[in-house]
């Protein structure tokens, strides 16, 4: 039986580092030719804890768990994410907020609230413009609205109006 550290012919083996300290078992996996044998699990873990903090995170910012006790059954939270022109004065972008507001609410939304991120450059050219204004809407609604809504945005963007330039809805 070979001493530790050291492989059958004689030769010196140095550990490599480990995460997780010595390895009891490491002499034997090194001389099988395989990994230490919890290098994977720890990667799990930590994956796993990153994963939990991005949760935990993104539920305090939304409201988390609380959020969803309220909801009526069969209703859910959206995300509307808007991209408008760069050209528009804060009258005219307000006109179209309003627009899209009274929109949401004779569809019967719920729980609407406008998040006004402001102009930023976009990674790519839309409609020859470089920056947008963003505005993010997060509502309560029945799944047959988010149609509604694409349709409404999809009209509102393909018409002589463009005043919209990109949108996006996701389910949250």
């Amino acid at each position: 039986m070979a001493s530790k550290g050291v492989a059958p012919a004689g030769r010196q083996v140095k550990p490599l580092p480990c995460a997780a300290g010595p390895c009891p078992r490491f002499d034997a996996a090194l001389l099988r030719g395989t990994r230490r044998p919890h290098q994977q699990r720890l990667q799990r873990q930590v994956g796993d804890r990153l994963r939990v903090q991005a949760e935990v995170e993104a539920a305090q910012t939304t409201g988390g768990a609380k959020q969803a006790e309220k909801q009526p059954k069969g209703w859910s939270r959206y995300e509307t994410m808007l991209v408008l022109q760069p050209t528009l004065n804060e009258v005219e972008r307000d006109e179209e907020l309003a627009q899209f507001e009274a929109f949401l609410t004779t569809e019967g939304c719920k729980d609407i609230e406008v998040s006004v991120r402001g102009r930023h450059r976009m990674a790519y050219p839309i409609k020859k413009h470089q920056d947008g204004i963003y505005v993010m809407y997060t509502y309560t609604a029945q799944p047959e609205v988010s149609k509604k809504v694409q349709l409404f945005l999809s009209k509102r963007t393909s018409g002589g109006d463009e005043s919209i330039i990109r949108h996006m809805t996701f389910k949250l």
